[in-house]
């Protein structure tokens, strides 16, 4: 269990900063230090006694529907323009994601829609 938990911070701390940096939040950050919390979380499950296992199948339930939201949320990545579509739209007053629209709009050809952007 505490590999686990080791791993996640030794994994999770070149990519913390102290320093302000531009994107606070990025769930890019997130993907490898979840293996090593992955790791911490199964020998914590294997301590349950049989009587708690409800417990233990409703954690796999709240497993289960995370994954399905996380597999929702890849239609997004798609293609660029529903990516930078969707970013813009949650974030209006960054330049970032509408530069980026504006880009994926141009390399697919619809000039109008980039201009727009």
């Amino acid at each position: 269990m505490l590999f686990g938990l080791a791993l996640a911070l030794l994994v999770l701390g070149p990519t913390s900063s102290i320093l302000p940096i531009q994107d606070p939040i990025a769930e890019r950050r997130m993907y490898l230090p979840m293996a090593g919390v992955a790791i911490a979380i199964v020998p914590l499950a294997l301590r349950f006694p049989p009587a708690n296992r409800k417990f233990l199948m409703a954690l796999c339930g709240l497993g289960v529907f995370y994954a399905t939201m996380s597999y929702q949320r890849a239609q997004v990545w798609s293609s660029a323009i529903s990516l930078w579509s969707d970013t813009a739209e949650q974030s209006p007053n960054k330049f970032r994601p509408r530069f980026w629209l504006g880009q994926a709009y141009l390399t697919a050809g619809r000039c109008a829609d980039a201009l727009h952007e």
